[in-house]
This record gives structure tokens, sequence and C-alpha cells, in this order.
């Protein structure tokens, strides 16, 4: 299971975080950070599994997933040189 990266905020060293967020009961959410043209986090790629049908053996694929999708939106986040609103 992914455990949160220290200090606050996205940040581990694999590029992952594991945050408390509202995800019904019984489901397991997984996430990889979204970074505007500016390099700050603008938000955050999820997937969340029904726990029943969550398969921990998995997770190291599914990791390696999220990372590569939210790494190419902020590419395009970055390419289009969108910035959040602060």
């Amino acid at each position: 299971m992914l455990q949160p990266p220290p200090g606050p905020g996205f940040g581990g060293a694999e590029g992952l975080s594991a945050r408390p967020i509202r995800v019904p009961v019984g489901a397991i959410g997984l996430g990889a950070p979204l970074f505007d043209a500016a390099g700050d986090v603008f938000g955050d790629v999820r997937i969340t599994i029904p726990a029943g049908r969550f398969d921990p053996t998995l997770e190291p694929k599914l990791d390696v997933l999220l990372v590569s999708v939210a790494a190419d939106i902020s590419a395009d986040l970055r390419d289009s040189g969108f910035i959040r609103d602060a």
C-alpha cells in the first residue's frame, strides 16, 4: 500500500502521493500529481477502486501507469503555457 511521503502535499520520490481524500467507504484511491507550466501542483490524476476489487500485487503497475499519464498531462499543460490561478 502507498505510504504518504514526508512533508505536505505531493512530492514522493516516485512522483506518487497517498493523501486523505473523500472516497467512498471501502474504496482505495491511488493518485499522481499534475503540474502546470510554472511547475506548481495543479491537481492530480486518481484511480478509485472498490476495496474488494483491489489487488495489491497490481499496485506497482498502476503506480507506473498513473505517473506516466500524469506526466503526459503535465507536459500538455506546460506546452500550452497553462498556469493555475492563485
